[in-house]
């Protein structure tokens, strides 16, 4: 058995944790802001938010069908830093363009899928990385600590997008994301 606090010595798996701690609440700012930014700023309705949770999944599902092979040929870690600053750029691509005056549902919506695309991506490869990060003895208790990560993500992560949405306005919200996937990208650097 291992020692409970084994991973707390851990400073790769420690820096993996901070990077998808922050990530996870940027992420969920995104995730409750597109569609808000659909309705309040381009006065859409029911139908563009139901497509564009479609489309913040659909890629996701294209990009599991076909990632494995290339995820299995080729660096972990690369892969993670990439898809982090893949989403980051989309993310803040989102407020550049509102911020110049040229947002459109057909941006909201491809942002949402590159998001999509790169999640997918993220959380395939990070299934194979952390245990060739951690090994396989102590895989439980590193998954326990991300997914517990991620279960404090969901439920506060859109309560306190819905407060920073209030204040700062859905558009200039997502940038928060952005800067979640940066710190990502760098603390996995």
């Amino acid at each position: 058995m291992t020692d409970g606090s084994s991973l707390w010595r851990h400073a790769d798996f420690l820096r993996l944790w901070a990077a998808q701690a922050v990530s996870a609440f940027g992420s969920r700012i995104t995730r409750t802001a597109l569609p808000i930014i659909a309705v309040t700023t381009l006065d859409q309705g029911a139908g563009v938010v139901s497509l564009l949770m479609a489309m913040q999944l659909g890629p996701g599902i294209f990009v599991g069908m076909f990632a494995g092979g290339y995820i299995d040929r080729s660096r972990k870690r690369r892969i993670l830093i990439a898809s982090d600053l893949f989403r980051a750029a989309a993310v803040a691509s989102l407020t550049l363009v509102w911020a110049l005056g040229y947002l459109s549902v057909l941006h909201v919506m491809l942002v949402g899928a590159a998001v999509g695309a790169g999640s997918a991506l993220f959380a395939i490869t990070d299934n194979t990385y952390l245990p060739a990060l951690i090994g396989r003895k102590q895989l439980a208790e590193g998954n326990a600590k991300l997914e517990s990560t991620e279960a404090v993500a969901e439920i506060a992560g859109p309560a306190s997008a819905g407060a920073l949405i209030a204040a700062l306005g859905a558009p200039l919200v997502v940038v928060i994301d952005a800067a979640s996937y940066a710190w990502s990208a760098f603390m996995l650097g």
